[in-house]
């Protein structure tokens, strides 16, 4: 029946064998001793790791400890190499009521800057793949204005400016969808707004399945037919029907995810388990979900950054005492 919804709850089976005994450690580990890393990006086979002050660059598959690749100018807040490896973005601030983005076309050092002005909200932004488009969500809780502002970096210019509903509650985190049609922003909230791109209107949002839900972590398939979200004891699947996205599958989980994360090609999606830093993978196929191969962390460590190659092969994380861990998932 059109516009109808089949809501199945699977159990996942989860043998003996895919628990921790069996988990595959780290491949790779670093830490203090070579930088304080911030933030991991994958082109590729190569991991790009950036720093207050600089971006290694780290082949698994080669190397032996991250190689320095570039310098970046004081006071960084956050780098980002796209994914297909054309932009270097980075942002810094001038003052604690605004800050720049700043991309750099890597092969001919082009580079194109914007000046945002936060005022009294913290910022919080977020990228596509290709680097064209930047997001920067503002929410003032003190006087309980949220704005979203979207701009394209291909010349410098903003495109479009949102409110949101402050009642939908703590939002801090925004993501785009593969193909940049879509952008949406989540956070401590049962509901995740989605905006069209070109037109700048809120065309569907994600529902919490129950009211007392937390939806986090979005992540778009590459067709953008479905999205993958982590809540406190599910992990949702949402199928795109018609001009939205409406509930289809809920997985239970035994464990809390803090991040969580799906691969370019759209067939791995991996999941941290706070507060150990262990990493869960699925095989994906549409709606399907099947449960694959635990990660293990030597220590227990709150996962802050996760990042996995698009072809699923590398999983890269930064914990809470800055440790960069590497494993080969083949």
């Amino acid at each position: 029946m059109v516009g109808s919804v089949l809501v199945v709850t699977f159990m996942l089976a989860l043998p003996v064998w895919a628990l921790a005994q069996t988990a595959i450690p780290p491949m790779h580990s670093f830490g203090a001793e070579i930088a304080v890393f911030w933030s991991i990006d994958w082109v590729d086979d190569t991991l790009y790791i950036g720093t207050e002050r600089s971006i290694f660059r780290f082949r698994p598959a080669h190397d032996t400890t991250p190689q320095h690749w570039r310098e970046l100018p004081d006071d960084v807040e956050l780098s980002y190499v796209t994914q297909d490896g054309r932009f270097l973005i980075w942002q810094h601030y001038i003052d604690s009521q605004s800050f720049i983005i700043a991309r750099e076309t890597l092969a001919t050092r082009q580079l194109t800057q914007i000046e945002v002005e936060n005022g009294e909200a913290i910022p919080y932004t977020g990228y596509s793949r290709d680097g064209r488009f930047a997001a920067v969500l503002m929410p003032d809780w003190v006087t309980r204005v949220i704005e979203l502002h979207v701009y394209d970096l291909d010349n410098g210019e903003p495109l479009w400016t949102a409110n949101i509903n402050p009642n939908l509650g703590f939002l801090s985190a925004v993501v785009f969808s593969p193909d940049n049609h879509y952008v949406a922003v989540y956070g401590e909230t049962s509901t995740i707004p989605i905006w069209d791109i070109e037109t700048g209107t809120i065309i569907a949002s994600l529902e919490a399945p129950t009211d007392d839900d937390i939806l986090n972590d979005p992540g778009f398939s590459p067709d953008e037919r479905y999205m993958y979200v982590t809540g406190l004891e599910h992990l949702f699947v949402y199928e795109r029907m018609g001009e939205t996205w409406e509930h289809s599958v809920s997985y239970p989980l035994n464990e809390f995810y803090n991040q969580l994360g799906l691969n370019g090609n759209g067939d791995v999606l991996i999941g941290a388990v706070y507060p150990t830093g262990a990493i869960h993978s699925w095989v994906v196929d549409g709606e399907e979900l099947v449960r694959d191969i635990a990660l293990s962390a030597p220590e227990s460590s709150w996962v802050l950054r996760a990042a996995i190659s698009d072809d699923g092969l590398w999983v890269a994380t930064i914990d809470e005492t800055a440790v960069l861990r590497v494993w080969k998932r083949g």
